[in-house]
């Protein structure tokens, strides 16, 4: 006998009858043994001990999914997590979203049963009890378990209360390491979280206010997700911005905050207890009950920042890299996943290896970027905004070397510091407020003085007088006396980027961005001379930024001629060394590609298959190779089959999807309306037979503009000669390309577009080439 519990939301009432209806007539079955939530003894409110102990008694957790409900959400989470059987049943005539809705939950690939009354759903149980199958074995990826961390889920469009709290836990958390999930950089699958998770020592789980419907989804899979940690046994702590009306099933741990001080200060005891066990903790190893070579293959996470402590072990050295470590390029311009963070992780180790040198590295989780924007928009005359910018970024950089130093200082028994050491800590403790806060507060501060400035008159002569009269001298002397001596100081800057979605401010935060470059500059070339009053520092900076930001840049640059950068690019051997390294040194044994992976492809060499499906990215090419192995662990395969590569094409294209739905310049609903409008249909359409597309998910808008995005976002192709397409791969095409399509369109008489290979497996699309 199968024993069942039924998780459903507490409304509508046809929902509930079709449920209650269907599970009376399969407990006339002696096979099964159904339990509505309803029929728990709880004098009208449902307790969550009271669940959690019938889904632990239970086979099978069954729900349905037709309407969105955080504390089922939850609930399946958690039985997920404790190894149970999922049975999950919706119904798409009644909630024609739900669909939608049930792949935004990263639940897209689980089978689900279709009901529209009580003997669908009867009948569709009982087809799902002929297969004993637990979502926690797919999940799963290896059997290598990792250093205990802490994660953290946090909300977008980033908050002031999630981007502070980033701030704190990035600089709290040490030693424990931090991973932050931010949707904004990256939609992650629901086995990324499980595999996080199991080797956590805690996760902050952040939600949104509850008042508005457009949360609802947002909120039901981070439900999702808290369940999973509960069921993992992993310290949770949920926060939710006020109003929040809260849950049932997790009231004991949410803290329903106003402010981002208040977010921290229920933060702050929490974190001091899970760090309390930091070195107490080892990792649990979850384990299938079928184990195969496969599950002793890891290549680790696709995403850089959460591989920091292995990134050695198989970082793949590109010319771009060398080029920063020696310091012969200060401006490296690269897509999302094509390396940038993963740089300047491993130049920072490399120059550290030397004692002689220095590294700053500035990489803040995230900042308000509209007090850059209020801020700028007060000055009319570009050389007053060029002024104050210059003074914004002068003092950050040098103030961060400052707070970096003693922190460093600090470690050290002061019965040992130098008479220069001594300095920089008198220095620190006298202007606290300029140097000791987090990067994102310092850049607030600095705005708000700026700003009050600008209220009075002659403020380019008060804010000058208190920066550059006051404090840059004492400080560029303090930091003379101290670094004199480093053979090369290196200041390292990732993510400034990070908080600037897609916005018509773009420009002016370009200009914001610009004045960084320019003062870079000039720091470097000032702090470089030997002077009666200053000892010198051999400094340099290192730069990476988006190319999406760049391209405004370089279009408000007064002197593009002078602005010299480096575009990130990878080759296909260069992306198949980096797979190869990950896979060898995952391995005790020499394990090469060839003995894990199939030799073709519907025809065609792997290798070269895997590439012309792909965005040409290591985060891309990492992530369907790891899905490749995962498919064939789940299927009990020895290697991975051409049938395995085929159903993780689909989820790597499904991801990729998603991917372009994150920060981009159409409402996600509209867009991903569209997007879906292409299933099914030829990869090659001409622009006619676009228009019917967009005029059905968008009738109000541009069609020129919509198709011109979608090339943008490099899910068309142009045509610039007779089958030729060309495809940005991870960029919008250059000039040069559209000038081509655009003079073969007129010859030809028609324009001509093609769907990206990325794209066209999970939507389905036929290449009729």
């Amino acid at each position: 006998m199968k024993t069942i519990f039924f998780a459903y939301p507490g409304q509508p009432t046809d929902l509930i009858e079709t449920i209650r209806k269907a599970a009376d007539l399969l407990n006339k079955n002696p096979e099964y043994s159904v339990f509505r939530w309803e029929q728990l003894d709880s004098a009208g409110v449902v307790i969550w001990n009271d669940v959690r102990k019938r889904i632990l008694e239970s086979d099978v957790f069954a729900c349905d999914l037709t309407y969105l409900n955080d504390n089922v959400l939850f609930e399946l989470g958690y039985a997920i997590a404790r190894r149970k059987e999922i049975w999950i049943s919706m119904d798409p005539d009644a909630n024609p979203r739900s669909p939608r809705i049930y792949k935004s939950l990263g639940l897209g690939t689980i089978h689900y049963i279709t009901q529209t009354n009580f003997q669908d759903l009867a009948r569709g149980i009982e087809r799902a009890a002929k297969n004993t199958h637990y979502l926690l074995d797919d999940f799963l990826t290896t059997e290598t378990a990792g250093r205990p961390s802490i994660l953290y889920l946090t909300v977008q469009p980033g908050t002031t209360a999630s981007i502070n709290l980033a701030e704190y836990l990035s600089g709290n958390a040490p030693p424990v390491p931090l991973v932050l999930d931010d949707p904004a950089e990256m939609k992650q699958p629901l086995a990324w979280y499980v595999n996080n998770l199991r080797k956590g020592l805690g996760t902050v789980i952040h939600l949104k206010r509850n008042d508005i419907d457009a949360n609802a989804e947002f909120n039901a899979k981070y439900a999702l997700i808290a369940g999973m940690a509960v069921g993992l046994d992993v310290a949770t702590l949920m926060l939710a911005h006020s109003p929040y009306h809260t849950r049932v099933d997790f009231d004991e741990l949410l803290k329903v905050h106003g402010t981002a001080d208040e977010a921290i200060f229920h933060v702050a005891p929490w974190l001091d207890e899970i760090k309390g066990r930091y070195h107490q903790r080892s990792v649990p190893t979850l384990k299938s009950r079928t184990a195969n070579f496969l599950r002793t293959i890891d290549m680790g996470e696709y995403v850089a920042e959460y591989e920091e402590d292995r990134l050695e072990n198989y970082f793949v050295e590109t010319a771009e890299y060398l080029q920063a470590l020696m310091g012969n390029q200060t401006l490296f311009v690269g897509r999302k996943g094509t390396g940038k963070t993963a740089n300047l992780i491993r130049i920072e180790t490399e120059l550290l290896k030397d004692r002689r040198n220095e590294v700053i590295p500035i990489r803040p989780v995230a900042y308000e970027v509209d007090g850059v924007l209020k801020v700028l928009s007060m000055f009319s005359a570009r050389s007053e905004r060029g002024f104050f910018v210059e003074s914004i970024w002068k003092l950050l950089l040098m103030t961060e070397m400052a707070r970096v130093l003693d922190d460093s200082i600090g470690k050290k028994s002061p019965a040992i510091w130098t008479d220069a050491e001594m300095q920089l800590v008198r220095f620190v403790e006298e202007n606290q407020s300029w140097v000791t806060p987090d990067f994102a507060v310092r850049i607030g501060t600095a705005l708000q003085t700026i700003a009050r400035s600008r209220a009075q008159d002659d403020s380019r002569l008060l804010v000058s007088e208190a920066l550059h009269t006051n404090l840059f001298p004492k400080l560029r002397a303090v930091l003379g006396q101290l670094l004199t001596d480093k053979a090369r100081v290196v200041i390292l800057m990732d993510n400034l980027d990070k908080s600037w979605g897609r916005s018509a401010d773009l420009p002016a935060l370009s200009e914001f961005f610009m004045g960084l470059l320019e003062v870079s500059q000039n720091l470097s070339r000032d702090l470089s001379r030997t002077t009666p009053r200053y000892n010198r520092i051999n400094i340099s900076l290192v730069v990476f930024v988006r190319n999406d930001i760049f391209k405004y840049i370089h279009v408000h640059a007064p002197e593009r001629d002078k602005l010299s950068y480096a575009q990130i690019s990878w080759t296909p051997n260069l992306l198949w060394d980096v797979v190869e390294s990950r896979i060898q040194s995952s391995s005790s044994s020499d394990v090469l590609i060839d003995g894990i992976f199939p030799a073709t492809v519907r025809g065609r060499n792997f290798r070269d298959y895997i590439i012309q499906r792909i965005i040409p990215r290591p985060r891309d090419i990492l992530y369907f190779c790891i899905y490749c192995v995962r498919v064939a662990v789940n299927q009990r395969h020895g290697t991975v089959s051409e049938d395995d590569v085929l159903e993780a094409e689909r989820q790597y294209s499904l991801h990729v999807l998603d991917s372009v739905l994150v920060d981009n310049g159409i409402p996600r609903t509209e867009l991903e309306a569209l997007l879906y409008e292409f299933a099914g249909s030829r990869r090659v359409c001409t622009y006619d037979e676009l228009l019917p597309l967009v005029e059905r998910t968008n009738p109000s808008a541009d069609p020129e503009t919509i198709i011109n995005h979608l090339i943008e976002i490099t899910f068309l192709g142009i045509e610039v000669s007779e089958g030729d397409f060309r495809f940005g791969q991870v960029d919008a095409p250059d000039e040069v390309t559209m000038r081509l399509a655009g003079r073969y369109a007129r010859e030809a008489g028609v324009r001509r577009f093609k769907i990206n290979a990325p794209f066209c497996a999970y939507l389905e699309i036929r290449d009729d080439e």
